[in-house]
């Protein structure tokens, strides 16, 4: 990559190299060559996890583990990471084979492959930030990029089903599905049950007086369970 491309790329995350080489393999996805961002990557996932954690620890310093589990997975979701990509622009300078990266679906979501490069490519980035310039440098890039985020953690909890999807997702497993698997009651107070099933856990089943009031119930009992509040 041209020197002149490489100092926009810095300009736009906010640190300057003392070993560009580290950059340029931060960028570097797995088709284009090796070394690649992969190593980096995973450094970078455990960074920004103490970084998160640490904010909200002291944010929150009466909150349960529980809930503070809940507001670091929706920090450092799949879409969380990609959505700081997007605003940084980062598509434009990832070395690959021909691939576009800031390609999107009709809706405007980003597509399924590139939403993961994105988020890969800025855990790379803390991770080379991390061995270049040590943690301080990484946590005012997150604080710099998640700020707004950041913030809007003080808002009040998401519902049940937006919270499973976020915790799931940044524990690396498939979006849940929710399942009618039945119906009960007279037509005028019907009561229905529904399963919530993520591939490779087991499903959780609640009722309630709608569909969505079921789901909602099934999605609050799965993410208790998965966050160690049940034992059922």
């Amino acid at each position: 990559m041209a020197d002149a491309q490489l100092d926009k790329l810095q300009a736009l995350i906010g640190y300057s190299f003392k070993d560009g080489g580290l950059l340029e393999r931060a960028i570097t996805h797995a088709s284009a060559s090796s070394p690649n961002y992969e190593r980096l990557e995973f450094l970078g996932d455990r960074v920004l996890g103490l970084i998160i954690a640490n904010d909200i620890f002291q944010r929150f310093p009466n909150e349960k583990e529980g809930m503070l589990a809940r507001r670091l997975s929706a920090l450092v979701c799949r879409p969380m990471l990609a959505s700081v990509g997007v605003e940084m622009g980062l598509g434009d300078f990832i070395r690959t084979q021909e691939h576009d990266f800031t390609q999107s679906n009709p809706d405007g979501s980003l597509l399924s492959e590139n939403e993961k490069v994105l988020s890969d490519v800025i855990e790379a980035l803390l991770g080379a930030i991390f061995l270049d310039g040590g943690l301080a440098s990484c946590a005012t890039f997150v604080k710099t990029h998640w700020g707004d985020r950041l913030n809007k953690i003080n808002r009040p909890a998401q519902d049940p089903k937006t919270a499973l999807q976020e915790f799931l997702q940044a524990d690396g497993h498939p979006v849940p599905d929710y399942v009618l698997v039945g119906q009960s009651g007279p037509d005028h107070a019907p009561l229905f049950e529904i399963a919530v099933q993520v591939e490779g856990l087991p499903p959780a089943t609640a009722s309630g007086t709608s569909k969505r009031a079921a789901e909602k119930a099934a999605a609050k009992k799965m993410l208790d369970i998965l966050q160690g509040k049940s034992k059922k």
